[in-house]
């Protein structure tokens, strides 16, 4: 089975590339939704948020693959690699990039 990971990176580089041949808005529109779903899958402004509030109570961070397992199995090491630094590069990077290309394509 391919790796989630790598399919989402995957569609990343093809947002990049889109970006670059047809119009610096794609990549710019695709990282301000990777940025609101992160924003919303950490809670928004509040926490109301169900999937926080359970995360919160069961002292477990929302994005690591170990808060989606059982509480038991959190202390048997870590289980991957916290993904929301990477998503968070990820939604400024794209943002960035777009900017850099529409001042080089239209300023």
């Amino acid at each position: 089975m391919v790796n989630k990971r790598n399919i989402f990176l995957l569609f990343s580089i093809v947002i990049l590339i889109l970006g670059f041949f047809v119009t610096p808005g794609i990549p710019f529109v695709y990282g301000i939704a990777i940025l609101g779903l992160l924003w919303s899958e950490e809670g928004g402004m509040s926490y109301g948020n169900p999937h926080r509030k359970k995360m919160l109570e069961e002292g477990r961070p929302a994005l690591s693959i170990s808060a989606h397992s059982p509480i038991k199995d959190q202390n048997d090491g870590p289980k991957g690699q916290d993904n929301y630094t990477m998503i968070t590069l990820l939604g400024f990077g794209n943002i960035i990039y777009a900017a850099v290309l529409f001042f080089l394509m239209y300023g």
